[in-house]
């Protein structure tokens, strides 16, 4: 670093800000100490994370095509929003007020049909899963009696 560089540093309050040239020695190489107790951030749930299904474990399921093929709707009504929205842009820009109207339209239906998308396919997903096995219960009553009598 230069002089006025250095000037401009120690103007300002820092007192060391740049590496002097020193040979780094065994000393100063140090191992990387592995910790003994567990972070803070808690792990990805199995269920959550991984393509598990009703098993305890699962394999990672990634990428844009195992999603679509999920429920393929959405991804047909978020083309025809953006077709839509393209085309009410192209007409604005040309001036034509009721083509633009039209394709405003269009894109309230395509809208429409994607959010019914997600909420079918919500539904269906959910109709199809089966419920987990019921808790057993503990059985036993208490009986509690009235002295007062």
């Amino acid at each position: 670093m230069d002089y006025f560089g250095k000037t401009f540093l120690r103007i300002l309050g820092i007192k060391k800000a740049y590496m002097e040239n020193k040979a780094i020695t065994e000393e100063h190489v140090e191992e990387p100490v592995k910790r003994k107790r567990y972070t803070g951030i808690p792990a990805i749930p199995a269920d959550i994370g991984y393509n598990s299904g009703k098993a305890a474990g699962g394999s990672k399921s990634t990428g844009v095509m195992s999603n679509v093929s999920s429920n393929p709707f959405v991804i047909v009504g978020m083309g025809l929003t953006t077709m839509a929205l393209l085309g009410m842009i192209r007409r604005s820009v040309l001036g034509d007020k009721i083509g633009t109207q039209k394709y405003m339209r269009y894109r309230i239906m395509a809208q429409f049909f994607t959010v019914f998308a997600l909420v079918a396919g919500v539904t269906v997903f959910a109709s199809t899963t089966t419920p987990a096995p019921p808790l057993k219960e503990d059985k036993s009553k208490i009986l509690v009696s009235n002295s007062a009598n």
